[in-house]
């Protein structure tokens, strides 16, 4: 059973370099050869995509361990700022493909319907104030099922209406159950500032619920472009 998984979930990782389909790829290999324990490997991952070499045989990127000592050293001295993107909020709000999908159910006649710039840039032409407030609904939605599904959505559901209605005792609920969320994690430690590329306000509870009372948050709004 090792040899037929090894066999291929090697072949498969460097055809294309994705460990996640690798595995996957492997298992069906037990499976179609009807060798028995297919569910026995398990692949615990914490890369985005799964995506751990970028051309056969090359693992992506050109950083030494030198670097990332010296990365933790500045994160330790508080001279590191991470600049958040959608991808923070993975664990709390659906993926693009997913809010693409939920969008495109309606009145969309192409095929890539999973593709979120494509769909809301159609959409758009139609009645873009629209489009946007079903895509918070549709965030708003997603998040109320979340906090249900891991135990700490009491008494939020009733009066979470939009995603800024998290407040910072739903996120101490949040870091009992999430212990590897993402925001809790950058949270901890203890940065000066965070920028984020989202519009959601998450970092903000996370923030204040590290701090515990024992300091203050400031989140500001960076105008990045005139008003049209």
């Amino acid at each position: 059973t090792a040899q037929e998984f090894s066999r291929t979930f090697y072949a498969a990782l460097l055809d294309h370099g994705e460990i996640d389909r690798a595995s996957n790829a492997a298992r069906a290999s037990l499976i179609t050869a009807g060798t028995g324990g297919a569910g026995i490997p398990v692949l615990f991952m914490r890369l985005h995509a799964g995506q751990l070499f970028g051309k056969p045989g090359m693992i992506l990127g050109d950083v030494s361990g030198s670097s990332w000592r010296a990365l933790a050293g500045k994160v330790r001295r508080g001279q590191c700022t991470p600049i958040l993107g959608p991808g923070v909020a993975s664990g709390l709000l659906p993926a693009p493909e997913e809010v693409a999908r939920a969008l495109a159910a309606e009145h969309y006649p192409f095929a890539d319907c999973a593709d979120l710039r494509r769909v809301s840039q159609f959409l758009g032409t139609t009645d873009n104030s629209d489009m946007r407030q079903r895509i918070v609904d549709h965030f708003t939605a997603c998040l109320r099922r979340r906090l249900a599904s891991v135990g700490a959505g009491t008494g939020t559901e009733a009066r979470l209406h939009t995603l800024s209605d998290l407040k910072q005792e739903d996120w101490e609920r949040l870091r009992e159950t999430l212990e590897t969320e993402f925001h809790r994690q950058l949270a901890s430690l203890g940065l000066p500032l965070y920028v984020t590329t989202n519009f959601d306000k998450f970092m903000t509870p996370a923030l204040q619920s590290q701090l515990a009372g024992q300091g203050s948050v400031r989140r500001k709004t960076v105008r990045w472009r005139e008003a049209v």
